[in-house]
């Protein structure tokens, strides 16, 4: 039996939403434009962890939270193995973060499907980039699949291709800060064929080129050297920037920067009480504090809970610079009721 545990992560946003009718540089048509791209981290918690477990088994089945699609993962690893490598298999989800969160629940689950069926069936680790292809993730950002292989906090440069995984160009221990996470009551509604028309919506080049310099300044010359030199409010403001000029790109789609009026109002509620480092993860409806010490993170907790009353559930997490692991047996088997 193969075991793989995952984190969980948070997507600050894309560098770059392209528009359909343009793949170049502005009078530079043999530069290709990067696509997508962006800015996110692994985060650990003991809410928003995942585990799976496989093994070889005389007929397929899967048991546990997101069964179906953990189930769907694996027979399409299992289709793209060698001949010799095809056998039915037991899934067991130990556990799974709801998702449609904002935090990248789907990659990490068919990522770890595919780690456990690959270990199991073939005998070694495939590296994360291969498995995100044959499991179909990592369409536009690559956080996940680098984070899953990786952690830390994570850069990627998009891909000028319409396939494979886009390029990771920096990646860093995330400082030991605590995190608090916000889930307002909102529908997760973001995904599927709702995300694709998002996508394929008439844009302005210009204006989504002159967004991506903005926003490569705030990650080169804002983020990164503050992480580098552990310092948490500037870091935070840089984040904040960036998280808003992410979301500028879907106000058409979201009706907002965020997700909801909800979700702005929270957002200035953290500003309000100093801590510059907030923002949404994706589409949402996750939101996400950046404190500089548990103390901070306790007050801000105990602030949300008397501004929104019964509408947010909030959580700390803690920065995951180590990536998926994988262990040989289960722990913690899973038990239907």
């Amino acid at each position: 039996m193969t075991r793989v545990t995952t984190p969980c992560r948070l997507h600050f946003g894309l560098l770059h939403v392209p528009t359909l009718e343009n793949a170049h540089w502005p009078n530079e048509p043999a530069l290709p434009i990067r696509r997508f791209g962006g800015v996110g981290m692994m985060i650990d918690s003991e809410r928003h962890e995942l585990t799976v477990c496989v093994e070889a088994a005389n007929e397929w089945s899967a048991v546990g939270p997101s069964a179906d699609r953990a189930l769907g993962f694996a027979k399409r690893v299992v289709e793209a193995s060698p001949e010799s490598c095809r056998k039915p298999l037991q899934i067991v989800v130990e556990n799974c973060p709801t998702e449609h969160t904002g935090l990248g629940v789907g990659t990490q689950l068919g990522l770890a499907v595919a780690r456990a069926v690959t270990t199991e069936l073939w005998g070694w680790e495939v590296p994360a980039v291969q498995l995100a292809t044959m499991v179909g993730r990592g369409e536009r950002s690559g956080i996940g699949v680098h984070g899953f292989e990786h952690g830390g906090f994570i850069v990627d440069a998009g891909k000028t291709g319409s396939s494979g995984v886009g390029q990771i160009v920096s990646r860093t221990d995330f400082p030991n800060w605590p995190i608090v996470l916000i889930q307002p009551s909102l529908a997760a509604n973001w995904f599927g064929d709702r995300e694709q028309q998002v996508f394929a919506r008439p844009r302005d080049h210009g204006e989504a080129i002159r967004l991506t310099e903005r926003m490569c300044r705030l990650v080169l010359l804002g983020m990164l050297p503050a992480l580098h030199e552990g310092d948490c409010r500037t870091f935070g403001e840089s984040l904040y920037e960036y998280n808003r000029a992410a979301g500028e790109p879907f106000v058409p789609d979201q009706g907002g920067i965020y997700a909801s009026p909800q979700a702005k109002a929270i957002v200035k509620c953290v500003r309000d009480a100093g801590v510059p480092g907030v923002g949404q993860s994706s589409w949402g409806p996750t939101l996400f504090a950046i404190c500089e010490d548990i103390a901070q993170a306790q007050s801000l907790k105990a602030r949300l809970d008397r501004h929104f009353p019964n509408t947010c559930c909030e959580s700390f997490a803690t920065p995951n610079s180590r990536g998926a692991s994988r262990g040989n047996q289960s722990q913690q088997p899973y038990h239907a009721d």
